[in-house]
């Protein structure tokens, strides 16, 4: 049995049909993501659903965004201005960032008095 961690998103590969069942039993949410420099495979948490990238991504300088299309075996770019929907969560993204960062709710705290 493998325990794979939620904070991360993953790439699964199979040269045959299979069948994968996963289990995931804590809830990973968006200010659990770290981004490094560069390439992330990053998944989509429930609380992000309803957001965009720009929503999220606070310092991270988000430059590119990739989703996967199944049924197409393509990725598509996604604008990072792109809402993700219900039917996103649970799924990984590709996301290039010019920094290392953490995601949040575009909420940050006022500046401190002078």
């Amino acid at each position: 049995m493998y325990v794979i961690v939620g904070r991360n998103g993953f790439w699964l590969y199979s040269d045959s049909d299979m069948s994968l069942v996963v289990e995931i039993k804590d809830k990973t949410s968006l200010g659990d993501i770290s981004l490094v420099r560069g390439w992330n495979i990053v998944p989509v948490t429930y609380d992000m659903s309803g957001k965009s990238i720009d929503q999220i991504s606070g310092e991270c300088g988000i430059e590119r965004v990739f989703g996967w299309d199944e049924y197409s075996q393509e990725w598509d770019a996604l604008p990072t201005s792109y809402k993700f929907t219900e039917k996103w969560v649970g799924r990984s993204i590709l996301v290039r960032s010019s920094n290392y960062c953490n995601f949040n709710y575009g909420m940050l705290p006022p500046p401190m008095p002078e």
